[in-house]
């Protein structure tokens, strides 16, 4: 009886060290799994790191005649589809934000065309949260920490976004208005056309506005309704993706 008895136990001795093997091999894999998700979590943060930009002052910007106002500190981020305003889901757009009047200064919240009329070869780009201003009587771009002079440069977003760096004259089917620096100009499907005096703070929609077209103080002439760029007589299509150009240097 008690040999019979003792027997469980003794078969029951030797699974513990088994258990044990298993326990202790599980404990490793967990360890690794452990050590391999430290080591790929910075490189992961950095690849899903989003841009951002937080307002140094309040500026505003003008879609369709109505001025959105984003005050100090307002933080823009930039996401697949576009730069949007931290917390809400508010898309930019195209649209210039600028400062307050008199001080010549905006922020770009998209990529834009550098379009250099009196050089041919010359094409570059500036990316969103770019801001552009005026010194010296002269217009630089600056992102990064780095600027770069921006001479008789216009601006194009590749699609249908004009930004007018320099007193243009724009002229259309039944009209024409003398536009200050930095204003802008679209020009959309079925020829419909917004623009924004910078200087003045005007802000028309224009239907169907046929063959629009800006004058340049250099004798250049842009048709914004086939975005092509005229000069001495010749013509030439602009660009039409500006996130294929280099950056301005």
């Amino acid at each position: 009886m008690s040999s019979t008895a003792t027997a469980p136990k003794h078969r029951a001795a030797h699974k513990q060290p088994r258990r044990n093997f298993w326990n202790r091999k599980y404990s490793v894999i967990l360890l690794i799994l452990v050590i391999a998700a430290l080591a790929v979590w910075p490189t992961y943060r950095f690849m899903h790191r989003k841009e951002t930009l937080v307002l140094d002052q309040q500026m505003t910007q003008v879609v369709s005649g109505v001025d959105n106002v984003y005050a100090q500190g307002t933080r823009l981020v930039k996401e697949d589809s576009g730069v949007v305003v931290s917390g809400s889901e508010r898309q930019l757009g195209q649209y210039p934000l600028y400062a307050a009047k008199g001080k010549q200064r905006m922020v770009l919240p998209a990529s834009y065309e550098v379009v250099f009329p009196l050089d041919d070869s010359k094409l570059a780009r500036v990316n969103y949260f770019t801001e552009i201003f005026r010194r010296d009587n002269a217009y630089f771009a600056q992102a990064n920490g780095k600027e770069a002079a921006l001479g008789n440069a216009f601006l194009f977003d590749g699609e249908n976004t004009y930004v007018f760096l320099e007193k243009t004259t724009l002229m259309w089917r039944n009209g024409q208005a003398e536009l200050g620096p930095m204003s802008y100009v679209t020009v959309g499907y079925g020829q419909d056309m917004i623009y924004y005096d910078a200087t003045s703070g005007d802000s028309k929609k224009i239907n169907s506005a046929g063959e629009v077209k800006a004058l340049l103080n250099n004798d250049v002439t842009v048709h914004l309704d086939t975005d092509t760029l005229e000069r001495r007589g010749q013509q030439q299509l602009l660009y039409g993706d500006p996130s294929k150009l280099a950056l301005l240097q």
